[in-house]
């Protein structure tokens, strides 16, 4: 038996071992994601690359701002790590923050020089990643910083369109507040209104329209705010679009 413990527990022995000895720019990614400052600093002196990338362009600051270390960004930043690089996809530390909502983070960043403008793959930006997951915390700093409330991705939605098809009431009025304009279209005609009324979100809707929505603005294939609500049996919504001066759609 005690033969078979020692086999059993060399491997272990080793493993560890070879942790120990490890790569110190894979070592500084791993403690970033983890936002275990105390092993990035000691990184960091031992010579690790502050700027050094996953296989797929991450950087340990990017690492850090997605889990919302904000300590850990810190660290990185005050070793110099570039704020403004981009993973093979486009995402910075910036988008990163912001996507998951974490301010405190964002502002580090923001401090540090991020690029506000800066755009993902999809040619989201900031702001539209904060608005898609309801962060108005986040939103409106990025809105402070001087983000563009009307910029539009690839299809020519906006921060607007992507608050409305969330139902995040709340952040859609921070960006009205802000000069959203209620009535951008999307490369298919599509408005805020649509969006919201088509996801069966009421108070959005209702925001909207006090805001100065069109109404009656449609599609390219003539489908309206109304159609959406309609089609999905939405009434509370469709009363709401009609006693704004919701016209039926023609048939």
């Amino acid at each position: 038996m005690r033969r078979l413990l020692k086999t059993v527990m060399l491997p272990a022995l080793l493993l560890g071992l070879s942790a120990c000895a490890g790569d110190p720019d894979l070592d500084l990614l791993r403690a970033a994601e983890s936002g275990d400052t105390n092993d990035v600093r000691a990184l960091i002196d031992a010579r690790a690359n502050v700027d050094a990338r996953s296989s797929n362009g991450v950087t340990a600051l990017m690492s850090a701002a997605l889990g919302g270390h904000t300590e850990t960004a810190q660290a990185l930043l005050d070793a110099g790590a570039d704020v403004n690089a981009q993973s093979d996809n486009g995402a910075t530390a910036l988008t990163n923050a912001a996507g998951g909502g974490h301010t405190e983070a964002l502002q580090v960043l923001l401090d540090a020089g991020a690029d506000v403008t800066a755009r993902v793959s999809l040619d989201t930006t900031a702001l539209m990643n904060a608005v898609l997951g309801g962060h108005t915390e986040t939103a409106q700093a990025l809105l402070d910083a001087g983000a563009d409330v009307n910029a539009q991705s690839d299809n020519g939605a906006t921060a607007l369109t992507h608050a409305a098809g969330g139902g995040f009431t709340e952040t859609a009025q921070a960006l009205l507040n802000a000069g959203a304009d209620v009535n951008a279209k999307s490369n298919n005609g599509a408005t805020a209104l649509m969006a919201s009324s088509g996801g069966g979100f009421t108070e959005t809707v209702q925001a909207l329209l006090d805001a100065g929505a069109d109404v009656n603005a449609a599609l390219d294939n003539g489908r309206t705010a109304l159609g959406f609500a309609d089609e999905r049996y939405y009434d509370d919504i469709v009363d709401i679009l009609i006693a704004a001066g919701a016209e039926q759609e023609p048939q």
